[in-house]
């Protein structure tokens, strides 16, 4: 895997996904607030300076939530 390693590795999921929320919906229609998309690892590994890590979970269940960090916009 080269020098995906750290973004792959253990994962158990070959693809992510992209979560967005479209503010224009927001209030009164969950459905279309919503939106993700299906990412590659390979696509994660070239934004990721741009984003925060919070991990969660424990060792039997867990993942990374990751977030634009401030000063970058979607």
């Amino acid at each position: 895997m080269g020098d995906l390693t750290d973004v792959a590795s253990g994962s158990g999921i070959y693809e992510m996904s992209l979560n967005e929320i479209d503010p224009y919906y927001a209030g009164w229609s969950t459905l279309m607030e919503y939106q993700y998309h299906i990412i590659h690892p390979v696509t994660l590994k070239t934004i990721m300076d741009q984003l925060d890590k919070e991990p969660w979970g424990n060792k039997a269940l867990g993942g990374v939530v990751y977030r634009l960090k401030e000063g970058y916009s979607s």
